[in-house]
């Protein structure tokens, strides 16, 4: 496998100077048909432009150059051992997330049903400008509040991070125009935690 990478690694170094000197010799007949194409913003380069795509493959051959220390670091007698811990537990970290992800879908699948009329009313509070363009100076809140429980994927984010302590709980509000209270939904956040333990069976 490392084989495979410093191959990876080589090629890529070997593209970035390759591409490196396309792009010198493409800009100097460039600036020489025109002089003012020198001062020509970096924003306004072409996407597939030569020196773009050489920064590009220089930063992914940097990646693999520091893969590398994973590989050093094997021999050591203190990370070797840990690495090899680590390498063996990724099958258990991937199985907890994908039960986790589950926990998760059942919250946004709840949110989602309950809140999704709200929703939509948020919706059309933001889309009321002509042509259905959305009113974002004056109804900047509900263009943000009415995405966050649309979709299922939607959800599940808000929840990922409300439970993580990235939200507040009050982001999770509604203020809805034709009455004057807020619905709002402030999930436990340790509610998911405690799904993921399983419980101990029974003594016989």
């Amino acid at each position: 496998m490392w084989n495979f990478i410093d191959f990876t690694r080589n090629s890529l170094y070997v593209s970035v100077a390759i591409l490196r000197i396309a792009a010198y010799i493409q800009q100097t007949r460039e600036i020489a048909a025109d002089p003012r194409t020198a001062y020509i913003p970096r924003e306004q380069w072409d996407d597939f432009d030569p020196q773009l795509i050489a920064e590009g493959l220089f930063a992914a051959a940097n990646v693999f150059s520091t893969l590398k220390l994973v590989h050093l670091f094997s021999i050591n007698p203190h990370l070797g051992p840990l690495q090899i811990s680590l390498g063996r537990m990724v099958i258990d970290i991937v199985k907890f997330f994908f039960i986790y992800s589950l926990v998760l879908f059942a919250f946004a699948c709840g949110l989602n049903q309950l809140l999704w009329y709200f929703a939509e009313m948020e919706k059309r509070k933001c889309y009321h400008l002509p042509g259905g363009l959305p009113d974002w100076e004056n109804n900047g809140d509900a263009c943000m509040k009415w995405r966050r429980f649309g979709k299922y994927v939607i959800c599940m984010i808000w929840v990922a991070r409300l439970l993580f302590h990235l939200l507040q709980t009050h982001v999770l509000n509604l203020q809805l125009s034709f009455q004057s209270h807020q619905i709002t939904f402030s999930p436990h956040l340790i509610l998911p935690v405690l799904l993921l333990v399983p419980s101990e069976p029974p003594y016989r």
